[in-house]
């Protein structure tokens, strides 16, 4: 799935507030879903995100779950390559940017 394809999947928090940066784009994934996105793309075990990020394994699973909507996917093994594809595509879009803006991704000489 690609980054434009997750950004047009707009899905409201539940408390209903709306989720936006500051340049009033919304969220694809809350800082905290990108940890566990992260997390995901290197098939890390439930368990093991919770561990490293000091939350509870429910806490992992709820933001699992969300991944899983957010993506479009079912199981792990799908939300580990959806996930792997759309953080290569936010650093390939990060890139470009610096690369546009100042025309030196490595700011060299």
């Amino acid at each position: 799935m690609s980054l434009s394809q997750i950004s047009d999947h707009k899905t409201p928090p539940l408390d209903g507030r709306s989720r936006k940066k500051r340049n009033g784009e919304p969220h694809d994934l809350s800082p905290r879903q990108l940890q566990i996105a992260e997390a995901l793309a290197r098939q890390e075990s439930n368990r093991t995100i919770a561990s490293a990020l000091g939350i509870s394994e429910r806490t992992v699973e709820v933001h699992v779950a969300k991944i899983y909507a957010i993506m479009r996917v079912h199981n792990r093994a799908a939300a580990s390559t959806a996930c792997r594809d759309y953080l290569a595509e936010r650093r390939f879009q990060a890139a470009a940017k610096i690369i546009a803006t100042d025309g030196d991704l490595y700011g060299g000489a």
